[in-house]
């Protein structure tokens, strides 16, 4: 398009320093994350969902302060939501 506001003819905000810095450093390791949620969650109708949970999480924090290893924290975010997730199941 001409203008980079405009796609398909509908208007696109424009992104954020953040938005960007996710695009570029966090989702460029989803299909990792992905194989990593099969691998450790038992439940694979939930990966999704764990997935965005810690997109939220991650974009949230980053926007606090951005980590100085994306992908290091991504993956700790993660192993984080599961241990948090098992304790839940367990207390239940």
């Amino acid at each position: 398009p001409a203008h980079p506001s405009i796609g398909f003819g509908y208007l696109r905000p424009m992104q954020s320093p953040l938005d960007r810095w996710f695009v570029e450093k966090i989702l460029l390791h989803e299909e990792a994350l992905l194989r990593y949620l099969r691998r450790c969650w038992p439940h694979r109708d939930e990966v999704h969902d764990l997935r965005q949970e810690i997109y939220a999480r991650v974009y949230e924090a980053a926007g606090k302060a951005p980590p100085a290893q994306p992908k290091d924290f991504l993956f700790a975010s993660a192993r984080h939501l599961l241990a948090d997730r098992a304790r839940r199941a367990k207390v239940v």
